[in-house]
């Protein structure tokens, strides 16, 4: 038993070098806004876009032969909209945690690829909600949330990294229950980062 725990952990040394010969793993920082609005399930309330904010830190696992990467980020996002309906406004602000798990594919372009690359990204994000209030003016709102994410971006001078994407709300992030109403909501928003990879 000690030799085969032996030997796996051998095969994992043996992969992970193999693996790292070939490939390029970065790390950074990134920072940037993000324009929210929410979808109800009915028309009796509306959203309109306000602008939040998005940062944290980045990993990036990039094999440069096929020109494609795996990118990890965790992110704060500040999302805020403005909800009207039923002859009231308000904003409806909150704060999460967000795990963006994202493909990205290189489009190489020749002579000036090491100084400007484009490339394009798509993948889920888990959002786990931080605000201590849960509940605003009826809205209650989900604990956890995920959205799909699609995307573009610019890699400049191989370190500086410029992107927007737009998440898609897959699941209820949260729900209305004032006044007799139970509509469903799903968070959509848009994100610009830029961000270092050291």
């Amino acid at each position: 038993m000690k030799q085969l725990r032996m030997l796996f952990v051998a095969a994992i040394v043996i992969a992970t070098s193999a693996i790292s010969a070939s490939a390029q793993f970065k790390w950074g920082i990134q920072a940037g806004i993000a324009a929210n609005k929410l979808h109800f399930s009915e028309k009796t309330f509306e959203s309109s876009n306000r602008v939040g904010f998005a940062g944290g830190a980045t990993a990036e696992f990039n094999i440069p032969v096929v020109g494609i990467a795996v990118q990890g980020s965790l992110l704060y996002l500040h999302r805020t909209s403005k909800v009207s309906g039923d002859d009231n406004s308000f904003s409806y602000n909150r704060d999460y945690i967000t795990v963006p798990i994202h493909l990205k594919w290189g489009l190489g372009l020749p002579i000036v690829g090491r100084i400007v690359s484009p490339f394009i990204f798509t993948g889920p994000s888990f959002s786990y909600m931080i605000s201590k209030d849960k509940d605003v003016n009826g809205i209650n709102s989900r604990k956890g949330d995920i959205a799909w994410d699609f995307g573009a971006g610019l890699t400049l001078i191989s370190h500086i990294q410029v992107k927007a994407g737009y998440s898609l709300g897959c699941t209820r992030a949260a729900q209305i229950v004032n006044s007799g109403y139970n509509r469903k909501i799903r968070d959509n928003y848009w994100t610009l980062t830029v961000g270092y990879l050291f």
